[in-house]
């Protein structure tokens, strides 16, 4: 039989810096590292929170299945009552991010931001088959950012837990694009007033 594995989480995400951290207590969210102990080199960083409700974590795997949460299932902790998700070292909250400028052969600068934004978020709505999905928590703490090199990568993806504050709703586009914007001028006010026009088209389902 196989050695059995033994691991150990550590919350402190140290050397991660803080700002990259996606701490929640609400859902008790923790993010920090899982050492091998058989292997000190095998380090990955862990995202671990509360179980969802089955109708919350469906949400999850709809997502999951569109190829739009960040991670991978991590099984290897063996709670009951969470879920875990290997996330990469470099992922980061939109929250936390000052200025958003890549550089290198292209730009990805704020209109790129929440013009993805807006299609993340529209990719959530219309997986409602009787409605529609919205996002009630905060925006800037459930989508992540990570690295990336290639213009074809997702620049923008849901953060493992985002599923706890998704509401089945009846509204229309117009509405929910309305309560997007007013939410996401007070999380990143002007810098979101200035790209409301590129929010809104990749909101828009038909652009």
């Amino acid at each position: 039989m196989p050695p059995e594995r033994k691991s150990r989480f550590e919350q402190d995400i140290s050397p991660i810096a803080p700002r990259f951290a996606f701490i929640d207590p609400q859902i008790k969210r923790m993010d920090g590292l899982l050492y091998d102990l058989s292997d000190f080199r095998a380090v990955h960083r862990v995202i671990e929170y509360k179980k969802p409700t089955s109708e919350k974590a469906q949400v999850r795997r709809l997502v999951e299945d569109k190829g739009l949460l960040l991670g991978k299932p991590e099984s290897s902790l063996h709670s009951p009552n969470s879920v875990s998700y290997i996330v990469p070292r470099g992922a980061r909250p939109i929250a936390y991010d000052r200025a958003s400028r890549v550089s290198g052969a292209y730009q990805y600068d704020d209109r790129d931001l929440f013009n993805d934004l807006g299609a993340l978020l529209q990719q959530l709505t219309d997986l409602n088959a009787h409605g529609a999905y919205e996002m009630r928590g905060s925006i800037g703490m459930n989508v992540s950012k990570i690295s990336f090199a290639r213009p074809e990568d997702k620049k923008l993806l849901f953060v493992p837990g985002f599923e706890h504050y998704v509401e089945a709703v009846k509204d229309d586009q117009e509405a929910l694009l309305q309560r997007y914007a007013l939410k996401l001028y007070k999380e990143f006010g002007p810098r979101f007033e200035q790209n409301i026009d590129y929010f809104a088209q990749g909101f828009d389902r038909e652009s």
